[in-house]
């Protein structure tokens, strides 16, 4: 990953200081990246950045509105809805357990995608500054 020049050891921002051409792309070789799963990430991020941006206003709206219909009716007796029923068919443990059990999940696959989780992120801010 490091290249050297006669004693010296010059690192990737030491090349990148001194515009060597040769050695920063030497340095970036070493890394080994996945450049299609970079490049996917970085995409897939910007239409989502965009997207949000876009209609996260009006998704949120739809979700609240229904939400707000769905408890009101069930609060004056127009629907029923059992709640313990949606449960055991979501199939859903009570919610603290179910939230830890998720995040740790999430925790797992960032680890083991950290090239994909970035470039989607990068992504993603660059679509909301598009958007």
């Amino acid at each position: 990953m490091e290249q050297s020049t006669g004693n010296v050891q010059m690192g990737l921002m030491d090349q990148i200081k001194s515009f060597d051409i040769h050695g920063i792309w030497e340095s970036i070789k070493a890394y080994h990246i996945d450049w299609l799963e970079l490049g996917i990430g970085f995409a897939m991020g910007v239409l989502a950045g965009f997207l949000f941006k876009r209609y996260s206003k009006i998704v949120l709206i739809a979700l609240v509105a229904g939400t707000a219909a769905i408890f009101l009716l069930d609060y004056f007796n127009f629907v029923h809805i059992d709640w313990t029923a949606v449960q055991s068919m979501v199939g859903t443990k009570p919610l603290q357990e179910e939230v830890s059990s998720k995040a740790q999940a999430v925790i797992a696959w960032i680890k083991l995608n950290v090239v994909m989780t970035t470039s989607f992120g990068l992504g993603f801010l660059v679509g909301l500054k598009v958007g």
